[in-house]
């Protein structure tokens, strides 16, 4: 497959398909007062620094960053809490292996919570706490997708693309921090309709990363 994906529609609120029950991509943002605090912004101001020089440092080369032996596209944001990247994952996914064929698509994910390490494929677990319950979750309702988790996406898409050699393209939940790998496409969920003026990091705000990363995101 090219790395170039064909555009497909994406609706402002992403349609999640029936055979998804309960499923919902428009999370309401998380609200904590433990975050609003003039006195966590002095913390915040650091924490902001550190990003904004290791985001440099991947950007202008001095850290090393690659494509993945798949093409991959990459579903994110840069907000504490729920804004629905499970849900657009599994509605991607679908919609991606109606376009390409059963067999053709994979998610990869890192897995939190789980209590194993290193590279599984979540069918080969025996429970969800042997890759996580989201990974869980979505292998049981995509049963056609392959679903594996690992911690380094990179040697995770080389073991994908080793072992399932008919996978055209990888879909990864929350990997947009995971700047050694360069995704193909990067999608940037927004569950705060001020992600891109209220900047406050934690612990000061609701944001772990820099909003202004949702400007490199190409939906």
């Amino acid at each position: 497959m090219s790395r170039t994906f064909k555009a497909f529609s994406m609706d402002p609120k992403v349609h999640v398909p029936p055979q998804f029950p309960g499923a919902v991509s428009d999370a309401s943002p998380s609200t904590d007062p433990r975050w609003l605090g003039p006195w966590w912004m002095p913390v915040a101001a650091v924490w902001a620094a550190v990003l904004a020089l290791r985001h440099a440092l991947y950007d202008s080369g001095v850290l090393p960053s690659r494509r993945g032996a798949l093409p991959t596209l990459v579903i994110g944001n840069v907000e504490l809490g729920g804004t629905g990247k499970t849900p657009h994952v599994l509605d991607v996914a679908h919609r991606l292996e109606g376009l390409l064929g059963e067999g053709t698509v994979g998610i990869l994910s890192r897995g939190y919570g789980r209590t194993t390490k290193g590279f599984l494929w979540v069918k080969d677990g025996e429970t969800w706490r042997d890759s996580g319950d989201e990974p869980w979750m979505m292998q049981s309702r995509l049963p056609s997708v392959a679903v594996a988790v690992c911690e380094d996406r990179l040697h995770g898409l080389e073991r994908m693309a080793t072992a399932r050699p008919a996978l055209r393209v990888v879909v990864l939940d929350d990997g947009m921090q995971h700047r050694t790998l360069r995704p193909d496409v990067l999608v940037g969920l927004v569950g705060r309709p001020d992600a891109h003026t209220w900047r406050l990091l934690v612990p000061a705000g609701p944001f772990r990363d820099l909003p202004s990363r949702l400007k490199r995101c190409d939906h």
